[in-house]
């Protein structure tokens, strides 16, 4: 299922994968590019494609976007504190004022401020701003419970950013929906470049040069094509020592599956590794470093969904 206006996902591999297969197989083009040339291919031709990859590989991931509407989300949530207590305050003011059964306390339908969903805690400021104006101007109305001007201006400036900040979540939603349209398109037109590369030096090097052939040869086999029905979900996680908990860096992590080529990620100096549309198929993770014991777990990936798999390293005790 895809987005409207969304191209379907053309490759199987995890987009970093591609990322880097491409730039291996451009980088044998370079080498090869005489023969290239006697197909078309020109060094403009490498070097127009390398620019478009880095574009793809420099497009926001999911993960980032994510980011960024849980950020919004989270000073919009701020915002609403605010304008919930400005709202409290008056509920407070109108009850000891009048009492709850009081027709001047029930035309606010106040209910569970806490529970409102946003659009009815905005429908809620708005109500109560207007009320609680009428109630101050009264000869004997919530002035003498500390109700002024300003606490309401207060409380309409809070309704106004809270309005804004409702505003900025739902566009930062729908950045995230553009950069997944965006980054399957340039996705499939790197790897539209990477599949003619590979077909042209497997033409040229078949029977040839076996070394050569292969070169191209394995570059797609790691890259295959999508086939309907493939799915795929997010992966991410964090090395570390199994007995201190203290991150461990440089380590390999291999992904594996029925008839899928490993997929392997690097956990750098931060111990973090991470890979966004990776096939469900594959089920099992694996981790090897010098001083540990070798690792290995079966992970299930959701579909359109995501995994955080930790990996615990176990020291492996040197006997003198």
């Amino acid at each position: 299922m895809s987005l409207s206006g969304e191209e379907e996902r053309k490759f199987k591999c995890a987009d970093g994968a591609l990322k880097q297969r491409f730039d291996q197989t451009s980088n044998n083009v370079d080498r090869d590019i005489v023969d290239f040339q006697e197909r078309g291919v020109e060094q403009s031709d490498v070097d127009e494609a390398r620019v478009l990859n880095e574009e793809f590989a420099n497009v926001p991931t999911d993960k980032e976007m994510v980011g960024k509407i849980t950020i919004a989300t989270q000073s919009k949530d701020e915002t609403g504190a605010l304008l919930r207590k400005d709202i409290g305050t008056i509920r407070n003011m109108a009850q000891n004022k009048w009492g709850v059964n009081n027709g001047y306390y029930t035309v606010y339908s106040f209910g569970d401020i806490s529970q409102l969903a946003d659009h009815e805690l905005d429908t809620l400021a708005r109500r109560t701003k207007r009320i609680a104006t009428e109630q101050l101007a009264m000869p004997d109305g919530l002035a003498s419970e500390g109700l002024t001007t300003a606490k309401i201006t207060a409380l309409e400036d809070h309704r106004v950013l809270f309005d804004t900040k409702i505003d900025l979540v739902e566009e930062a939603k729908d950045n995230r929906k553009l950069m997944k349209i965006e980054r399957v398109s340039k996705g499939n037109a790197v790897y539209k470049v990477f599949v003619r590369f590979c077909n042209i030096g497997k033409d040229i090097y078949k029977g040839v040069n076996s070394e050569k052939y292969n070169e191209y040869l394995i570059a797609m086999t790691h890259v295959p094509p999508a086939e309907p029905g493939d799915e795929f979900g997010d992966l991410s996680g964090n090395v570390s020592n199994a007995n201190t908990n203290v991150s461990v860096p440089d380590v390999n992590v291999t992904l594996t599956g029925p008839d899928q080529p490993d997929l392997v990620l690097h956990a750098g100096n931060d111990a973090n590794f991470a890979a966004e549309h990776v096939l469900t198929l594959y089920n099992q993770i694996s981790a090897v470093k010098y001083g540990f014991a070798p690792y290995t777990a079966a992970i299930i990936i959701p579909p359109d969904g995501e995994i955080i798999h930790n990996i615990k390293l176990v020291p492996i005790v040197v006997v003198p």
